[in-house]
């Protein structure tokens, strides 16, 4: 099988095209379609937020791996928004949970200049912007994220470098502390 350049999105012998459709479930029964979002996307991860609202993330494009999200909301017809911030980077393979107060936080993932990262990034639904949030002590992506009662954050799995990652870690908040990301950085 013929390999593909970091990133690149597949065809039908790969990951396959990335697509634009959105689709919800009716509690009455069967699914409605909603207006297709902007960037269609694969390895993308997608978040519940209060509201009804929900959040899609990062994932490969047909051009890459994309740091944009995408903002839907159930009011003025269901449509998509992006927001005026971003991630500080493009990820596909990562986890994203809703954390309680409305807040999102992105685990891990595969960018663009690397295998996967530790990094953790905190979206402030109070402020709409991005901040990071700490490193796990080992990068991986395609792993789970599962908050706890506690507000901890359990994340299993995955692979790292690589290599299947038979270890747990456990994501905890910082008392005030949430750093702004660096500028977007060029890959040469």
């Amino acid at each position: 099988s013929a390999q593909r350049p970091h990133g690149e999105a597949g065809t039908d012998a790969g990951f396959g095209l990335p697509i634009a459709s959105a689709e919800r479930w009716a509690l009455d029964g069967g699914f409605a379609s909603l207006p297709e979002p902007v960037d269609p996307r694969q390895r993308h991860t997608l978040v519940a937020l209060p509201g009804g609202r929900a959040m899609v993330l990062g994932g490969a494009t047909r051009t890459g791996l994309t740091n944009l999200a995408e903002l839907w909301s159930p009011l003025d017809g269901g449509g998509w928004e992006q927001p005026e911030r971003s991630l500080s980077m493009g990820l596909g393979s990562h986890s994203a949970t809703a954390l309680d107060g409305g807040d999102v936080l992105v685990v891990g993932g595969e960018p663009v200049s690397s295998v996967d990262t530790p990094r953790a990034q905190r979206y402030l639904a109070a402020e709409q912007r991005w901040c990071l949030a700490g490193e796990l002590k080992n990068g991986r992506k395609q792993h789970t994220a599962t908050l706890l009662s506690s507000g901890k954050l359990l994340v299993v799995g995955g692979l790292s470098a690589g290599i299947v990652e038979a270890t747990a870690e456990l994501w905890e908040p910082r008392a005030g502390r949430c750093d702004e990301p660096p500028g977007p950085t060029l890959d040469w």
